[in-house]
């Protein structure tokens, strides 16, 4: 009785070892936020204001791997409060040279309670390539601190 318990436990034991491990974000190539840098202001002057994201995504071996930028998604996260977050865009992939550009109008008019400082979050998800076998790879790349204003009607 006892050696079939044992039994049983070290079956239990080598199950929970052999699990394959999710995907850990270790050290590794990451795209470029190249716009806007931190400090940036985009304003929405007269409700024609736009802001522009540029981000140059990669296409690089490392080590028996492979990672390509497959999309970026992203969101203003405000300054004071991180649970208040407004998407702007996800699944922008990059062109055939690896850049995402886009431009946004800016969400937030002349006198709106919204203006203020943001930081502009980019999350990257890269296809990462083991021989045979493809991994997404998610994570934050940049997160730039940038400001909101809205210039209203000359006074």
């Amino acid at each position: 009785m006892h050696s079939s318990v044992f039994m049983v436990l070290a079956f239990l034991l080598i199950g929970f070892c052999g699990a394959a491990p999710s995907e850990v974000r270790q050290a590794g190539p990451s795209g470029t936020l190249l716009l806007p840098q931190g400090g940036a202001v985009w304003d929405n002057g007269f409700g024609f204001g736009l802001g522009r994201v540029l981000y140059q995504g990669i296409d690089e071996p490392l080590g028996k791997a492979h990672y390509t930028t497959h999309h970026i998604d992203i969101y203003l996260e405000a300054e004071t409060d991180t649970s208040v977050t407004y998407y702007l865009a996800q699944g922008l992939a990059p062109n055939s040279t690896h850049f995402v550009d886009a431009q946004f109008l800016v969400p937030w008019g002349y006198d709106s309670p919204h203006l203020g400082n943001y930081r502009l979050v980019i999350i990257e998800t890269q296809e990462k390539f083991v021989p045979g076998i493809p991994f997404p790879v998610t994570f934050q790349a940049a997160a730039p601190l940038i400001q909101i204003v809205a210039s209203g009607p000359a006074t």
